[in-house]
């Protein structure tokens, strides 16, 4: 093992990722745990795993980053090695480990979740990726109980809506859609829904409030009472999902995060980039200064 054993005196037992580089400073292998100290160290044991002794034949130094809990460091490793693609990384470099909210790329867009993400530029947008399968899912929820949104698998066109080759279904008759296959609701208004889809899942509530608010108070102020009410049952929806929402990545605003540790004439620099809630990469660079 080329690694310095006294390097691994310094590292922390916090939760967080580990990085091994070779001697180019090349990411080998990324990996997460709950106490990095311990799930580092277990390298160095005698083992027959024969891909990680390959790995430690040709690592040279080990890098760590502290995180606050198991469930971000998952997140964050998963991230890095999508980003990094480390060549002893089996898995998660496909993409496929964890799911995504995905608006498809449509004349009438589904919302739905998919748990492989196209790595080809295809037009849809995608949000994620989500750890809590089980919450991933009550935000699916959430969504159609605010939007009026198709569930069905239907190419609707033009072309479909004219030769009425789809007809509506159940949803539509207890008003979760509005018949965008029989061509019921006009592209722009669908569209216009889901642009208050793409709102509430970059954490935008407020404008997505405010526009339901305004649409209940329009259709009271024209008697249209049980349209107000369906408005007001979504605001409701809404104000019970925000109580919850502190779990949610897409929470957070783009920021590049700092760190800057010096002492006398050498410093080193930390950089974190966050894009949608995501830590998406790290950079680390020395500072020297010469008075």
């Amino acid at each position: 093992m080329i690694i310095n054993k006294k390097l691994l005196k310094n590292i922390p037992k916090n939760p967080g990722i580990y990085f091994f580089k070779d001697k180019k400073d090349k990411i080998l292998y990324i990996g997460k745990a709950k106490n990095l100290k311990n799930r580092v160290c277990s390298y160095f044991v005698k083992s027959n795993n024969v891909k990680n002794n390959i790995m430690l034949s040709k690592a040279v130094d080990v890098d760590t980053m502290i995180v606050n809990n198991e469930v971000e460091a998952l997140l964050i490793e998963a991230n890095m090695i999508k980003k990094y693609k480390p060549k002893y990384n089996i898995v998660l470099k496909d993409d496929k480990t964890f799911p995504y909210i995905v608006i498809t790329n449509e004349s009438y867009p589904r919302v739905e979740i998919i748990r492989e993400k196209n790595l080809k530029k295809d037009g849809n947008i995608y949000f994620g990726p989500y750890t809590d399968v089980n919450y991933l899912r009550s935000v699916l929820k959430t969504l159609h109980q605010l939007f009026p949104l198709r569930t069905c698998n239907f190419n609707i066109n033009s072309k479909t809506i004219l030769s009425k080759q789809h007809q509506v279904c159940l949803d539509y008759h207890i008003g979760k859609c509005e018949g965008p296959c029989e061509g019921l609701v006009s592209k722009e208004n669908y569209n216009s829904t889901i642009k208050n889809v793409f709102r509430f899942l970059k954490g935008k509530n407020s404008a997505v409030k405010k526009t339901i608010k305004n649409n209940m108070l329009n259709s009271s102020d024209c008697k249209r009472y049980e349209q107000a009410a369906m408005y007001r049952d979504q605001l409701k929806a809404l104000e019970s999902f925000e109580k919850k929402q502190t779990k949610l990545t897409q929470k957070f605003k783009d920021k590049d995060v700092v760190s800057i540790s010096y002492d006398n004439t050498f410093g080193i620099a930390f950089i974190m980039r966050i894009r949608n809630g995501l830590l998406v990469g790290k950079e680390k660079f020395e500072i020297k200064y010469n008075p």
